[in-house]
């Protein structure tokens, strides 16, 4: 279990020639020159230059530049491209191919001031799909044990005859040279005859840049089988597939046979959790559903239980009292019995792709944002990521994001529902206010969201603009000056700037460090995906005389590889 709760052809014809099967990734196009002026035809004809380039990032870029100045050329262009997007998503629909059609539908609700996608309707396809034994990887080898054959699971007790213990080793060697050996375990359950389904966090550390050796082998059945391999993972929602080459007589069956809608759970329902709960194999624990939807670390909704949950269950069943699945087990407090599971239909969204090792492109803004509802408009975006598209059009942080594909940002958990079920690639609408006399409306296109983004999106950024955003203050960079002082024997060296604004709740508030104080960055480093900060405080009336010790004013501060309030 993891310690702390911590995922396009555009043209006016449509034709077989021209159709996608993937989901598009943004491309080098080129770009309108922003010159100081256009004319009304000439924005015309570019518009409809641009509309059958392969991305249409050109058009939107053009649109968004230029668009305010002809609004009358500019609906027409939109309306043009969503003509295009109505007639790729009727091709995906009818060829069954949810994936494409679900990415084309959010394109249109981006251009026709749609709300969302019909969910019900998409996840209602997933499951046909997997029913209908559609995808590749319900071809089930039929020469199995025709002791276990295709019998109908009755009650939890019986899915032990899919779930399997997944153990993992590396060695890997430290910063000092010393090498190290670890070891890991879970559960995972068979999808079909080859393919594991389990959590992303149990066979993580094997993907960790410093692992010089690593293997994977599972126990099913008391016997051990070391053909396996990690296919494919999802660590957004944390999610992953391991592939094992070996025969294994498993029972006919498919997540599909027993898939449940998760979108179908109420508060209070009676679920049953099967895991290997610290070793102990196929261990059996029943509970209640305490809140079906609860925000997942990074992105999504994830279930909330109180089923009892031990180390090592992670990877395993949650199921419900019909006997159908609906979620694997991920995450929890331990000794709280407040435990996770990520829902069924968030992993039949998913599994397709995991299993076909066509990656999934979960998209992202690019935007830390804050929330305050005592505000008229209650969401702020108060960093921009370099990366982040709306670096193109000037946008800076402080700004009010008002709408998100023409629905109001009510909440920051509103703005990320919207934005989750889109993909990399999707066009998005995004109203924004820059000041009270000014709203500015804007056609971009998603990007794809890094694994770790508080982490790996700024650690190369100026580390001293990021202080709000990992820790809740901020310092004037102009202010810098340099203080040697001794203290107990103890000669200290450091850069300290006077402080401009501190969040209300932070750790720094909490301890007292108020504006115009001044503080020393110690130390500022990255490791184990997380960003470590230690400072030192001085008080405007501070005086050294009367410190106790050095250490009363020194504080250690962490951030972890993810925030809440990043899209």
């Amino acid at each position: 279990m993891i310690k702390n709760l911590l995922i396009m052809t555009l043209s006016f014809v449509l034709c077989a020639s021209c159709i996608s099967t993937s989901i598009p990734q943004k491309q080098k196009e080129s770009e309108p020159e922003k010159i100081k002026e256009i004319s009304e035809k000439e924005f015309i004809e570019q518009g409809k230059e641009f509309i059958n380039h392969s991305t249409g990032y050109a058009l939107l870029n053009l649109i968004n530049t230029y668009g305010s100045d002809y609004p009358g050329k500019r609906e027409e262009l939109l309306s043009g491209l969503l003509k295009t997007q109505n007639s790729l998503a009727e091709y995906f629909l009818e060829i069954e191919d949810y994936y494409n059609y679900w990415f084309y539908l959010n394109n249109i609700c981006a251009l026709n001031k749609n709300n969302e996608p019909d969910m019900g309707k998409l996840i209602k396809g997933f499951s046909q799909l997997g029913q209908k034994g559609i995808t590749t990887y319900l071809n089930i080898d039929k020469n199995i044990s025709p002791a276990l054959g295709t019998t109908p699971f009755y009650k939890a007790s019986d899915f032990k005859t899919i779930i399997v213990e997944i153990h993992v080793k590396r060695q890997y060697q430290t910063k000092l040279g010393i090498k190290r050996k670890e070891s890991f375990f879970g559960t995972g359950f068979f999808i079909d005859r080859h393919h594991i389904l389990t959590a992303f966090h149990i066979v993580e550390p094997l993907l960790d840049v410093d692992t010089e050796f690593s293997e994977i082998y599972i126990y099913y059945n008391d016997k051990k089988y070391t053909k396996a391999e990690i296919k494919d993972w999802d660590s957004i929602t944390d999610i992953a597939v391991v592939e094992v080459k070996e025969d294994i007589p498993v029972p006919e069956v498919s997540f599909f046979d027993y898939y449940g809608n998760s979108d179908s759970l109420r508060q209070g329902d009676t679920i049953y959790t099967l895991g290997h709960h610290e070793g102990f194999t196929a261990t059996l624990t029943k509970g209640i559903i305490s809140a079906p939807k609860r925000d997942a670390p990074e992105v999504g909704e994830w279930i909330q239980i109180d089923a009892h949950i031990a180390p090592g269950a992670s990877g395993g069943l949650l199921i419900g009292e019909d006997n159908r699945v609906y979620g694997m087990l991920v995450a929890g407090i331990v000794f709280e019995d407040i435990n996770f599971a990520v829902p069924s239909n968030l992993i039949l969204s998913v599994i397709d792709r995991l299993i076909r090792k066509k990656s999934v492109k979960r998209p992202w803004l690019g935007l830390l944002l804050e929330e305050d509802r005592d505000q008229k408009i209650p969401v702020s975006i108060i960093e921009i990521f370099p990366t982040s598209s709306l670096n193109d059009y000037g946008i800076k942080a402080g700004v009010r994001l008002m709408e998100i594909n023409h629905t109001k940002i009510t909440s920051v958990a509103r703005a990320k529902a919207l934005v989750n079920r889109m993909f990399a690639g999707n066009i998005v609408h995004l109203k924004i206010q820059k000041d009270p006399a000014t709203v500015k409306d804007f056609y971009i296109h998603l990007d794809r969201r890094p694994d770790y983004p508080i982490y790996n999106a700024t650690r190369e950024w100026n580390k001293l603009s990021t202080l709000w955003a990992y820790f809740g203050f901020q310092v004037d960079i102009d202010s810098k000056v340099n203080k040697i002082f001794t203290f107990e024997g103890k000669k200290y060296n450091t850069d300290i700037y006077r402080v401009l604004k501190v969040k209300r709740d932070s750790i720094l508030d909490n301890m007292g460090v108020v504006q115009a104080d001044y503080i020393g960055i110690i130390d500022d480093s990255f490791y184990d995906k997380t960003r470590h900060l230690t400072v030192i405080h001085f008080p405007k009336d501070l005086i050294f005389s009367e410190l106790y010790s050095i250490n009363e004013i020194i504080y250690e501060l962490s951030k972890g590889n993810y925030d809440e309030n990043i899209l």
